[in-house]
């Protein structure tokens, strides 16, 4: 699986990644741990991927002009 946009949290404990398949998955960085998976339904693939700098929120920006927290 492609990982287009993959990001670390700020205190390095966790990752988030876009996959290809439409889903925004959330990983434990530090466990094998299976990870959360997140899906925002709108069939449109974020250009960009950020945690808050608190690392309690994530945002998606898109092409068309959104942004989804």
């Amino acid at each position: 699986m492609i990982y287009p946009s993959l990001r670390f949290s700020p205190d390095g404990k966790r990752v988030a990644a876009w996959s290809t398949g439409g889903a925004l998955l959330v990983c434990d960085a530090e466990s094998d741990a299976a990870p959360q998976s997140f899906n925002a339904g709108r069939g449109v693939f974020p250009q960009c991927l950020a945690f808050s700098p608190d690392g309690n929120l994530m945002a998606t920006g898109h092409a068309d002009g959104t942004a989804l927290v």
